[in-house]
């Protein structure tokens, strides 16, 4: 046995000896990689979706269901992942001159290979970081928080100013066609038929059927989304509202045949008026 390993000993000793002295050497000349985590709570900041939702009242929970909203947290590593930041961690630790590119694109897929992003069920985000040197794979790391921080906060104004031009707009459309209301409401005339006629019942009553052709139009509408027309569920919806609607139809016919057509235009107006005011409070 000693014969034959002294007669093999350059391929038994000497191949692996070798071999290791080499690897061990390339070892020397790698460079070292670094990974810096960070985490933080996404922040519980109400969108405009659930604002949205909320302002449904009960019909919250039906539109919920088929708007499907997601984790909060994933639309914040979404944001993380966008180009808005990622341009802005470019310019921030100049990765261009660092990496040695010529275009910012090229940059973003360098920095988008080097970063990883998580979302957990108990709403922390997870961000991790590769980098040669660790003080800057740290400082890269706590600087996409910075950055999302600028980003929200961006957002948030920007989706501020839309909502506040936005109701400006609804806010004088309701008041000029409340004031039209009011003067057609004036210019109808009071008179012994039109008390008859009970205005307030009227509109009470024509208001309760079309709040519930509107939860049934949404509930339809919903069903669409998931659901065939020959579905027994949608089918059920759509003769509901189909009902609702004749309903509303006969209710209308009802008040315009129940006395004088001065009473009758006055409910019509008295009940536009109603409508606009509570609209424009």
């Amino acid at each position: 046995l000693i014969t034959v390993l002294a007669e093999n000993a350059r391929l038994v000793i000497g191949i692996p000896l070798l071999s290791g002295m080499l690897v061990l050497g390339m070892s020397f000349l790698m460079t070292p990689g670094f990974t810096a985590t960070a985490q933080i709570l996404s922040p519980q900041q109400q969108n405009t979706a659930s604002a949205l939702l909320g302002s449904l009242g009960g019909l919250s929970g039906l539109a919920g269901g088929a708007i499907g909203l997601k984790n909060p947290a994933d639309q914040w590593v979404g944001l993380l992942k966008s180009q808005t930041i990622a341009d802005a961690m470019v310019t921030r630790f100049k990765l261009r001159e660092r990496y040695k590119l010529e275009y910012n694109f090229e940059a973003r897929k360098v920095l988008s290979d080097l970063s990883r992003f998580a979302a957990g069920k108990d709403g922390l985000i997870t961000i991790e970081v590769d980098d040669g040197d660790p003080q800057t794979a740290a400082d890269m790391a706590n600087a996409y928080i910075d950055e999302l921080s600028k980003l929200s906060d961006h957002l948030a104004v920007s989706e501020a100013g839309q909502r506040r031009t936005f109701f400006e707009q609804q806010l004088r459309t309701a008041k000029e066609r409340l004031i039209a209301a009011e003067i057609a409401l004036k210019e109808s005339g009071i008179n012994t038929s039109i008390i008859k006629t009970s205005p307030e019942a009227a509109v009470t009553a024509l208001s309760q059927l079309q709040a519930q052709i509107t939860a049934a139009d949404v509930r339809l509408q919903v069903l669409r989304t998931r659901l065939t027309e020959n579905s027994s569920d949608y089918q059920d919806a759509q003769r509901e509202l189909t009902t609702l609607k004749r309903q509303l139809t006969q209710a209308e016919q009802k008040n315009s045949t129940a006395g004088h057509s001065q009473g009758t235009e006055y409910v019509t107006r008295f009940r536009e008026f109603k409508y606009y005011e509570t609209l424009y409070e």
